[in-house]
């Protein structure tokens, strides 16, 4: 059955999630992240790339832009902003990878995401 444009919106869901230990913060640390919204999705995609089809792989503070992108709170909001990408960065880098490997594999993601955005 071909969906309405009005059923097609009622349909929507809310996104899974799941916790992610964070120990390197603390015993009992976790936080939430997200699977991508088509706009986060694109925007993962624009960090990747600098904004650029077939653009080269832009690295610098990727780690810390997908915690940042993907993090929410209990209720599924944003946990952080574009804003505080630099504090996140300054984490320890085993952290800031755990979080970022919890979202590749909700995402279903693969081995290297980052290049397969750029088209690598």
């Amino acid at each position: 059955m071909a969906l309405s444009r009005d059923e097609f919106f009622k349909r929507k869901r809310p996104l899974p999630k799941v916790k992610v230990p964070v120990p390197e913060l603390g015993e009992d640390a976790e936080v939430w992240v997200t699977k991508f919204t088509s706009r986060m999705r694109n925007r993962f995609e624009e960090i990747a790339t600098g904004g650029k089809v077939g653009g080269s792989v832009n690295l610098k503070n990727v780690s810390a832009k997908v915690v940042a992108l993907s993090c929410v709170d209990d209720d599924g909001k944003a946990l952080f902003t574009e804003a505080d990408e630099e504090r996140i960065g300054e984490f320890d880098a085993d952290a800031v990878q755990r979080i970022v490997d919890a979202v590749f594999k909700l995402n279903g993601l693969g081995a290297n995401p980052v290049e397969e955005a750029a088209g690598k």
